[in-house]
């Protein structure tokens, strides 16, 4: 075992290198799965925003330890596996760049994120696998004597191969954002099991709920509540919510985690129009907005709240919503990230001061715009 740690003459800043970018990535590889799986996402609510951080973090400080070839002096006389230098450099390189499109969304169209998310991961499993491979190569001598097969063979150091590796990682990978990021969004999105098979709605790469189900509602018994400081309190039925002017908008569905639905058309109503309706009294400053599954709950100032394509949601594409989605009713504020459009909405109340949302107790931001200040790096 020991000689799979072993690594030669080599000088002690690569050694270290070497071992800090394995741990980074490996913090990256465990944040990542730890922040997208379902089954962990809901109990990890709570330091969520600290993972985010966390894997912000191990990504800046990877991408800064692989350019030590161009500033460091490089070994002579050490030549390495070709092997080693594709896998690692290519590899490395398109998982920065996806990773560049889902954290810096101001600089990357919309329409490459949903393919950057799927890349991003399937990179990093490969890269995960490529490290086991790497690793019994080594504890086995693989390559030690057939130093000429295609496989094995060895080249010399220089910063011309980490360039042209890198490179080629980078540009294939924005190659395949920009060709792939024309297509459309179901093309792009790799979890299309999640989505009723021909749906007009594409499959969203995950979906999440704070409490690990779904509330079960029915079109007959739905209500929405809508009281607190207002005039004329209302109780509406869905079938009294698709009665009033419908509104359609179209828009990208974006998660704070990175990923986006592009090009998706919403239906429903203008909430501004339905706090019109309820004349809210001049103490009224802000509207909390409540779930049925009893724990979600989300806030707007006023002005955020009458804003002209925030919407009462009822259908995505001419479909009703999925029950994963918020069926039959939930918030949607296209400027801010999805956790804001809160899902399941049976209550709106009307308060002088913020009731501090779900996700605004466990680290996240109020005014989540979109390319805005988040709370985390």
């Amino acid at each position: 075992m020991k000689r799979a740690f072993a690594h030669g003459k080599w000088p002690m800043i690569y050694v270290r290198t070497h071992w800090f970018a394995l741990t980074a990535f490996c913090v990256l590889l465990v944040t990542g799965l730890l922040l997208f799986l379902p089954q962990v996402h809901t109990v990890l609510i709570p330091v969520l925003p600290l993972l985010l951080d966390l894997h912000i973090t191990a990504g800046i400080l990877l991408g800064l330890a692989l350019l030590l070839p161009l500033v460091a002096r490089l070994p002579k006389g050490k030549r390495v596996r070709r092997l080693d230098w594709i896998m690692t450099q290519v590899l490395l390189g398109a998982i920065t760049l996806t990773g560049l499109a889902l954290w810096l969304i101001a600089l990357f169209p919309a329409t490459w994120r949903g393919l950057a998310f799927t890349l991003h991961g399937d990179f990093a499993y490969i890269m995960a696998g490529w490290i086991v491979i790497h690793v019994a190569m080594r504890l086995f001598s693989i390559g030690t004597k057939a130093r000429d097969s295609v496989i094995t063979r060895r080249v010399d150091w220089s910063r011309r191969h980490f360039l042209r590796y890198s490179a080629l990682g980078v540009l294939g990978s924005f190659v395949a954002l920009a060709v792939g990021g024309r297509r459309p969004a179901e093309t792009l999105l790799a979890l299309g099991s999640k989505a009723s098979k021909g749906s007009a709605i594409p499959p969203f790469p995950e979906y999440y709920t704070v409490t690990g189900s779904y509330p079960a509602l029915k079109e007959q018994t739905y209500r929405l509540q809508i009281d607190g400081l207002v005039g004329k309190p209302l109780t509406l039925t869905l079938a009294d919510l698709k009665a009033m002017p419908q509104e359609r908008i179209a828009r990208n569905f974006q998660c704070v985690t990175g990923w986006v639905v592009p090009n998706l058309m919403f239906t429903g109503v203008s909430l501004r129009e339905v706090i019109r309706s309820v004349a809210p009294t001049s103490d009224a400053k802000y509207v909390t907005f409540f779930s049925a599954d009893g724990v979600y709950t989300e806030s707007l100032t006023m002005a955020q709240a009458t804003v002209s394509d925030v919407l009462l949601l009822y259908a995505i594409n001419g479909e009703p919503l999925p029950v994963q989605q918020g069926y039959p009713l939930r918030l949607f504020v296209p400027e801010m990230y999805g956790y804001k459009s809160i899902k399941w909405l049976n209550r709106i109340r009307f308060d002088a001061t913020r009731v501090d949302g779900y996700w605004e107790q466990n680290g996240y931001p109020a005014n989540a715009y979109i390319g805005g200040a988040t709370g985390v790096l």
